[in-house]
């Protein structure tokens, strides 16, 4: 009995530390995967770095294994140690493979020479530790299995894969928003250490070994690698195309990422656990499994389509909190993901166990099924979604299942029903809300789906991914304005970089300056491709070049310097942005900056929550202390505002517009509504102070990173209040900005932005439906500045739609325009008229 208990004891203490190396292990994916995003420009493809890098590695580190026929019973404790202390000289080697990478790459590197440098560069960072990872099974279960004198292989795979589930979830939920990236490395590695230390002190007490001897059965041996390899291919490929597939439905957050993953590992470990508890059943032999993935996936395959629906109903069921989308996220992931997961966990654990009655540990197992793993992030995401589309992708996995059923009857049949499933089969295309808009362009590519839509009134409009709108040709104005701004600002521009291209509307912008060179980077490909449909070849110039190149890596890299410097809007929730605020590419900026050069970050205040943008500007101004606050234009719908950075106080003359003026740029700057420097300065809302109480944005703490979903969660949100909030919070003092005095022109542009700040608290009140507030602020504004004529317009407008309705009130409104401003006719003209 006493030996009963021992082994009891001895068995779920081992279970508890296979358990815990599980969440360090895929807690190490999620936390590096986001550390390699900084340094390789995007989420989607630092996952799949980081996943080969995994996979591959573990594969190197079983290998070691495969010839040992005489497992030391303390090698299971000493991988622990190693994986730990590797895992701290990442925080060393990840720094230096940022300075590395780039340098390599160079500017415009070919696809091939691109990724095989990512690849290879994860890889070898990782690999001492993802190497021990792929040997701790095996010297697990050598361990446990003479301990316990049975065979543990599922149960120990259903331990480390639902310890896996934890860690992904830790890792992300928080783990890294609390501490950021450097200390949860620290923390996971501290689990492995300990885990290390008691492996070592359990080695002490536990049963001798005797040699093993393997069993030559070559035939078997063989088809089981076919299977194995095969096996761990389509997993992963599965894995990385549902990733894929949800990232168009759900938020495609890292929080998503998290929960999409652990749902995947949750129902592998509940497939490895049934099969413990019920293996010698005839429908979990390996045959009837692979059959089983292969209608699952199929089926996963038709019904995909109908995500956005169930994600939708969930959302409006649960609502719009942190907890109601991690939940409707994953009931919308396990809907598709737990049933294959399911039969995936119990044929890894039917394939390795059968490999136990040849070969003397799982070594053999975890090499073949690994390597094949290895392969599938290359060959799904860098070649068969780009190539196929995602429903080809969608299609490849089910019918490798089926031909690995190996049953003579079943398999043509499974082959057969697949073929069928074809014209029925989820497509990219299904996924895509168009809102009744036409889709007149649509590409896959290595890092997401680029799609144009166009309305019935012939606007179109750029997405990524479905979730993210990239501007369009409603908005070219404002898009147009945000290179105007920073190019006037600058007294002599001869060079501008734009990084973050979109449309391309800001960047072709830069075409109508003379003398400018301006060089535009834009990290994907197929968003490059599209600008095509927003700027026709008659708009385009030589003196503008474009750079498909990761920003980050451009400014490192670039060998030339720039008057000025243009960040796009990126959206603060997608994924790699975060990286694209942090202090570390703000720093990097500023060093590519010429002397006198200045650099402009542009904000969208109606993606951003007060934190998050306080998170910006704070990042921002510890960088560039003087920096200043401007508003992209008068509007509170979509505000964005923009951060003007130099390494010295700005010190402007009151004629800069008027001194750049030729015919050409007259005629854009009026369409854009910044014809004279009154207009341009009208923008100005203050300086930026550094602020004690909010963190910086930083490549070791992202902040950003999971900051910035919470706004993304909210459908009904008001960005007006967080733009007058800040508006209240900058201290006004336009006329600080001159060299020299100019009373007239400081005077008329102080009653410019009384009259600016009026005019939106008017819009404030029609938004909330006081209209009688709303044309009392219009009115005041006409008042306050005769330049300003935005709110005078809008009350026109007013009057206009209340002509037919109410004549008294239009005639009391014109009649306090004209008492308004009198300078301004229009008003009285239109009393005239009517009488």
């Amino acid at each position: 009995m006493a030996g009963t208990n021992s082994t009891k004891s001895l068995k779920r203490t081992f279970l508890s530390l296979f358990f815990a190396s599980g969440v360090a292990g895929l807690g190490y994916q999620v936390v590096w995967a986001k550390a390699f995003s900084a340094t390789i420009g995007h989420e989607y493809p630092a996952v799949l770095a980081v996943v080969t890098a995994f996979m591959a590695g573990m594969a190197i580190g079983s290998a070691a294994l495969i010839r040992e026929r005489r497992l030391d019973r303390r090698l299971y404790g000493w991988l622990e140690l190693l994986i730990g202390a590797w895992a701290l000289a990442t925080l060393a080697l990840i720094p230096l493979a940022e300075e590395m990478i780039p340098a390599v790459l160079g500017l415009n590197p070919s696809p091939i020479f691109h990724w095989s440098v990512v690849f290879i560069s994860v890889l070898l960072i990782l690999l001492p530790a993802t190497a021990a990872m792929g040997a701790t099974l095996p010297a697990a279960e050598r361990f446990l299995s003479i301990e316990l004198r049975g065979d543990t292989t599922a149960l120990l795979y259903g331990a480390n894969t639902a310890g896996a589930t934890v860690g992904v979830l830790a890792a992300a939920f928080w783990l890294m928003p609390m501490f950021g990236i450097r200390i949860s490395i620290m923390v996971l590695a501290s689990i492995n250490l300990l885990c290390g230390f008691v492996a070592l002190k359990l080695a002490q007490h536990s049963r001798p070994q005797a040699e093993i001897l393997p069993r030559d059965l070559k035939p078997a041996r063989h088809a089981a690698a076919i299977r194995l390899f095969l096996a761990g291919l389509f997993g992963i490929a599965f894995e990385l195309a549902m990733v894929r597939a949800l990232s168009h439905v759900l938020e495609n957050t890292v929080f998503t990422f998290a929960v999409v993953i652990a749902t995947f590992l949750i129902g592998t470990a509940i497939g490895a656990f049934v099969f413990y508890r019920a293996k010698s059943h005839w429908f979990l032999e390996a045959d009837f499994l692979f059959a089983y993935l292969a209608v699952a996936c199929a089926l996963v395959a038709i019904g995909v389509k109908w995500s956005p629906a169930i994600y939708e109903g969930l959302r409006s069921t649960l609502g719009d909190s942190m907890f109601a989308v991690a939940v409707s996220e994953t009931l919308t992931s396990a809907t598709f993901l737990l049933v294959p997961t399911f039969f995936m966990g119990a044929l890894w654990s039917a394939l390795a166990q059968q490999t136990l009655s040849y070969e003397t540990s799982l070594a053999w197992s975890v090499v073949v099924n690994t390597a094949g793993a290895a392969v599938a992030p290359a060959l799904l995401g860098l070649v068969a979604i780009p190539v196929l589309g995602l429903q080809g992708a969608l299609l490849i996995i089910p019918m490798g299942y089926a031909l690995l059923a190996w049953r003579k009857r079943l398999t043509p049949i499974l082959v057969l029903m697949i073929l069928a499933v074809i014209p029925v089969s989820t497509s990219v295309r299904d996924l895509i809300r168009t809102n009744g808009d036409k889709m007149i362009h649509l590409r896959e590519g290595v890092m997401g789906t680029v799609s144009v839509l166009e309305n019935s009134a012939g606007a179109r409009s750029l997405k990524f991914n479905n979730r993210f709108q990239m501007g369009g040709t409603a908005a070219r104005v404002a898009e147009e304005r945000q290179a105007a701004i920073p190019l006037l600002l600058h007294p002599d521009p001869d060079s501008a970089l734009f990084i973050g291209l979109g449309t391309g509307i800001t960047f072709h912008a830069a075409r109508h300056y003379p003398e400018l060179q301006a060089d535009g980077v834009e990290l994907v490909p197929e968003i490059a491709d599209a600008m095509a449909f927003f700027n026709p070849p008659a708009r385009t110039s030589s003196t503008l070049r474009l750079f498909v190149d990761d920003g980050r890596r451009y400014v490192r890299t670039a060998d030339r310097r720039y008057d000025v410097i243009v960040g796009d809007l990126f959206h603060p929730a997608q994924d790699g942005a975060a990286f694209l605020y942090t202090r570390e590419h703000f720093s990097a900026i500023r060093d590519r900056l010429a002397e006198g050069g200045l650099f402009c970050q542009w904000l969208p205040v109606y993606q951003m929550d007060p934190t998050t943008l306080r998170t910006v500007m704070n990042t921002f101004v510890s960088v560039f202390p003087h920096a200043e606050l401007w508003l992209l234009r008068f509007n509170i719908d979509l505000p964005v505002v923009g951060l003007i950075g130099r390494t010295a106080p700005a010190r402007y003359h009151p004629g800069l517009v008027e001194s750049k003026m030729t015919e050409s740029l007259q005629e854009h700057l009026k369409a854009l509504g910044l014809g004279d420097s009154l207009r341009l300065f009208g923008c100005y809302v203050g300086p930026l102070n550094f602020r004690g109480d909010v963190p910086l944005n930083t490549d070791w703490n992202p902040t950003l990173l999971f900051r910035a979903p919470a706004i993304t969660f909210k459908r009904n949100d008001n960005p007006s209040e967080r733009l007058f909030a800040l508006l209240a919070e900058v201290e006004r003092s336009p006329a600080t900005l001159f060299a020299s005095a100019n009373t007239e022109f400081t005077t008329g542009l102080t009653q410019f932005i009384d009259a600016r700040d009026t005019y939106l608290s008017g819009l404030q009140h029609e938004m909330s439906g006081d209209l009688a507030r709303a044309l009392e602020s219009y009115i005041n504004s006409a008042r306050i500045s005769r330049h300003f004529t935005a709110g005078y317009a809008q009350a026109l407008t007013i009057a206009s739609s209340v002509a037919k309705t109410n004549p008294v009130e239009r005639e009391r409104i014109l009649k306090a325009l004209v008492a308004a401003q009198p300078a301004i006719p229009v008003a009285g003209q239109l009393l005239e008229a009517t009488k």
